[in-house]
């Protein structure tokens, strides 16, 4: 059934990219987010991350099954998944943008920004980050870092662990890209 879903998933991803320019896909790129906390600070990882990109258009779109995210403490895995991100109702994050001025020529680091909407726990919000792109022949390797703030995704954190959770977390997302023909 998982691999029934991860391919509907992959078919998905890539009918919503609109042209037919060069697209790259991965199924395993990596989404960590940092939290600094008082208390403590907390990290999560995920390599589920389901990435694709059109270098010709700069179209991306970018999901993550929330339930994939690993904790070095069960506990907090359990908490996030059933208390803060409520994974069984809002199972995925998404991310659907453009990366402006991709130029497909260069094979060196390319330090561009992307623009689109994050729609996480059911909240839609439009961002923008930066994020470097190296190209070679056959991938992509991509890299960002930014900020997410809780509380404008509607995600509520107890006053018990509020000082041990930061208002705004730092979520990073790595990358490598094949192309996809």
């Amino acid at each position: 059934m998982k691999i029934f879903k991860r391919i509907a998933l992959l078919v998905l991803i890539l009918c919503s990219l609109h042209s037919y320019g060069q697209r790259y896909l991965t199924r395993n790129g990596e989404a960590t987010f940092f939290s600094d906390g008082i208390v403590e600070d907390i990290t999560a990882t995920s390599n589920e991350l389901v990435m694709a990109v059109d270098i010709t258009t700069g179209e991306v779109i970018a999901k993550v099954p929330m339930t994939s995210f690993s904790f070095k403490i069960k506990l907090m895995q359990e908490h996030f998944n059933e208390n803060y991100v409520e994974s069984h109702i809002y199972p995925e994050a998404v991310f659907r943008g453009v990366i402006q001025d991709i130029d497909p020529a260069v094979r060196d680091t390319q330090n561009l920004i992307v623009t689109g909407t994050m729609d996480l726990h059911g909240v839609k919000r439009e961002m923008q980050t930066s994020v470097k792109l190296l190209l070679n022949e056959n991938n992509i390797y991509g890299e960002a870092v930014f900020p997410l703030a809780v509380k404008e995704y509607k995600i509520k954190i107890p006053r018990v662990v509020v000082k041990n959770i930061a208002e705004v977390v730092e979520v990073t997302v790595k990358s490598k890209m094949q192309l996809y023909e």
